[in-house]
């Protein structure tokens, strides 16, 4: 009886250290590939994405735009970022009390196109 007690507990204690180490193993995994599964299944598996860099076909060409650009800036705002996203530009102004918004700009032609205000 103590002999069949002692086997369960070593076998139970067996698994506890297997699963442990799955779950560590799944998590380095996960951190390297956020998209990465144990188990992998086609419908839940996503594709990767490659929203940073748009294909080739639809980058922007070069942009000349001379002169300068108006903002129309309320007093106390500055850019804070700037970012710029194939043919779109993103101005992040700030700071927040004070104006916090992002302007849209159409880098070929320097018009704003669009404000995002909270």
């Amino acid at each position: 009886m103590h002999a069949l007690l002692k086997f369960i507990v070593i076998g139970l204690g067996v698994l506890i250290a297997l699963a442990l180490g799955l779950l560590v193993y799944g998590l380095i995994k996960t951190s390297e590939n956020p998209d990465w599964r144990l188990f992998g299944n086609a419908k839940t598996a996503k594709a990767p994405t490659t929203a940073a860099a748009p294909p080739p076909a639809q980058l922007a060409p070069p942009v000349s735009v001379s002169g300068d650009i108006e903002l129309n800036l309320p007093t106390g705002c500055e850019i804070t970022d700037v970012r710029p996203a194939g043919a779109q530009v993103f101005i992040l102004t700030g700071p927040v009390g004070v104006c916090g918004q992002v302007l849209i700009i159409d880098a070929r032609t320097g018009a704003v196109s669009g404000r995002i205000k909270p």
